[in-house]
């Protein structure tokens, strides 16, 4: 019996599982957002809003350099503030080359990034800060000398529009939050609040539309004192398109027919122009007032011959814009064909949300960001 082959095939076995556990056993970089950062640059770089590390430690190997100088935006000049999102984030690290299963991004969904002149106060993150001059505001817009007048069901109502306003870069204006049970009790009616007391919304994933319940925190300086439930009707201002009076199928939709106005809408509506649907018919009767949509209005089979650059299941990228940020989420599917200048449903493979964007180019449209 030839030992020595044996032996060598073994050893040769237990070198190639020796080497693929070490592959399964790599440890994912961790990167692990900050909430909110100071900084005097208004060029914003990964290790400003992160910590980078491998397997949980401290350290910062010398090959994850290019990572922490990945730039994330350029905050405009006179600009005080920008939000930075964390599916923006994402998509920046897949363009560096990053796999999906080579880190861990860990931390809220979004940072706020503020300019301070000073560079002596950088870092001195500003949720836990003690703000006590009435002439500063706090990161939801609101004066904080208000928290010293007693709590009232509008005040709250008051500090959800401006929170979800700051989180989704909004007018504050533009939303309007009304709860449909309410929130102030008799004991809390009688009570006021510490002038550094503030008031925040914890950050849902995507604008709450509709009724929904949403978690209202109450922080004194860096310490969270209360945190309570809430059930709200959020609705948000959007420019639509509405009929001016009854469209039948027969009809042929021209500039009389329809008319554009700013709704505050409790779901998502597509941002349709006239250009959209002018010589169109739509496949249903709608009333004078309603909203039109893009499911109102298939594209004709000529259309598609003739003029479509993108078809229903199309693998597309998706572009976008952000002041001087550019992102591309290259990996997304088609919903429905269209042609040069068309809004049509796209679905995010990455994050599986359905997105409405126009068509500027064969298997390419672009999402407008606010």
């Amino acid at each position: 019996m030839n030992y020595l082959g044996i032996s060598s095939r073994s050893m040769l076995i237990a070198a190639m599982l020796l080497c693929c556990g070490r592959c399964v056993a790599a440890p994912p970089l961790m990167i692990r957002l900050r909430p909110v950062v100071e900084t005097s640059e208004r060029t914003v770089r990964l290790s400003d809003v992160a910590q980078l590390s491998l397997n949980g430690q401290n350290t910062r190997p010398q090959q994850l350099q290019q990572l922490q100088e990945a730039d994330l935006a350029v905050i405009a000049s006179g600009d005080a503030l920008t939000l930075i999102d964390k599916s923006m984030i994402d998509v920046r690290l897949r363009l560096l080359g990053l796999q999906q299963h080579e880190y861990r991004l860990l931390g809220p969904e979004q940072i706020i990034v503020r300019i301070v002149e000073d560079s002596a106060t950088q870092r001195r993150d500003p949720r836990f800060a003690l703000l006590s001059n009435s002439s500063k505001v706090s990161p939801l817009g609101l004066s904080l000398a208000a928290y010293a007048e007693t709590i009232s069901d509008g005040f709250i109502e008051q500090a959800v529009q401006a929170s979800l306003a700051r989180q989704f870069n909004l007018a504050e204006e533009d939303v309007k939050a009304q709860l449909m049970r309410s929130f102030v009790d008799e004991r809390m009616s009688q009570q006021k609040l510490p002038d550094n007391t503030r008031i925040e919304v914890v950050s849902p994933t995507d604008f709450p539309f509709g009724r929904t319940t949403l978690t209202v925190q109450f922080w004194e300086g860096g310490r969270l004192t209360d945190s309570r439930s809430a059930y709200f009707d959020i609705r948000r201002r959007q420019q639509v398109l509405v009929a001016r009076k009854t469209l039948s199928r027969a009809s042929v939709i021209s500039q009389t027919d329809v008319t554009q106005e700013t709704r505050f809408v409790d779901g998502r509506r597509d941002e349709l122009q006239l250009a959209d649907v002018s010589g169109q018919s739509p496949s249903r009767t709608i009333r004078p007032g309603e909203i039109l949509t893009l499911s109102d209005f298939p594209v004709s089979q000529n259309q598609q011959i003739s003029e479509q650059l993108i078809r229903a299941r199309d693998a597309v990228r998706i572009v976008g814009h952000r002041k001087n940020l550019q992102f591309v989420v290259p990996a997304a599917e088609a919903l429905q064909s269209g042609r040069m200048g068309q809004l049509i449903r796209v679905r995010n493979l990455h994050s599986n949300k359905t997105i409405v964007a126009r068509v500027t180019g064969r298997g390419e449209v672009e999402v407008p960001l606010e």
